[in-house]
């Protein structure tokens, strides 16, 4: 063999080298942006808001369960607090001299407490209870809840314009002889569109006849 032929074959193969390190870098650098895609997705749907955020909510949310409380026994109170005259059956000729019944807040309260009637007595009390709750508590934030939809949004496209960057360095490398696995999520589609077009490849060979009397009745070809 002679030397031009072998500084040749040593040119291609460094030059099969670098290119096989090239789809290889192309390959972990599209994965891991995925995967920082995945981890940021994540932590949007799964951190707490920001405290700020928490103690404003639950403001809100004793409110709305102490006016709750208030418009459902709210009367009570009133009358509870009322007293009544209590007047016996029958003729005024015959019954006993009516009667002052006093004031009582028994039969208001006879349920146990619920944090919707602290809610309504006490809502300043509550909210103090809780937000020291939340002060006391260490845990990573995510930001506010309105802010994250968008950001989950943008997270869908970009994942579907990255899924599909390495699908098709997949496929290209597979077509230059290098071998390489699609993600996850590419194979479970991939299987599931191969799954289709068999069923429909045996459907079709199964009832040709039938679709030759009645090509109205043949289901259309899968999409690829």
């Amino acid at each position: 063999m002679t030397m031009k032929v072998l500084d040749n074959l040593k040119e291609l193969i460094t030059g099969t080298s670098a290119a096989i390190s090239s789809l290889k870098r192309a390959d972990g650098g599209l994965r891991a942006a995925l995967d920082e895609l995945a981890r940021e997705e994540g932590e949007l749907l799964s951190r707490p808001s920001p405290p700020a955020a928490v103690e404003q909510n639950l403001a809100k949310l004793i409110a709305d369960l102490g006016q709750r409380w208030r418009d459902a026994h709210g009367l009570a109170i009133v009358l509870a607090g009322s007293g009544s005259v209590r007047r016996d059956m029958g003729p005024a000729s015959r019954r006993q001299p009516d009667q002052l019944v006093a004031p009582t807040l028994a039969p208001v309260f006879a349920a146990p407490v619920t944090v919707e009637l602290l809610s309504a007595l006490a809502p300043e009390m509550v909210l103090a209870g809780l937000r020291r709750v939340v002060e006391g508590t260490r845990y990573e934030a995510g930001p506010a809840l309105p802010d994250r939809l968008a950001r989950l949004a943008a997270i869908e496209r970009e994942r579907g314009l990255l899924e599909q960057q390495h699908a098709d360095l997949v496929d290209e490398a597979e077509a230059a002889g290098v071998h390489l696995e699609h993600t996850e999520a590419e194979a479970g589609r991939r299987a599931q569109k191969a799954a289709a077009r068999k069923r429909w490849e045996d459907d079709v060979a199964q009832n040709s006849v039938y679709y030759q009397h009645h090509p109205e009745a043949r289901p259309p070809e899968p999409a690829a």
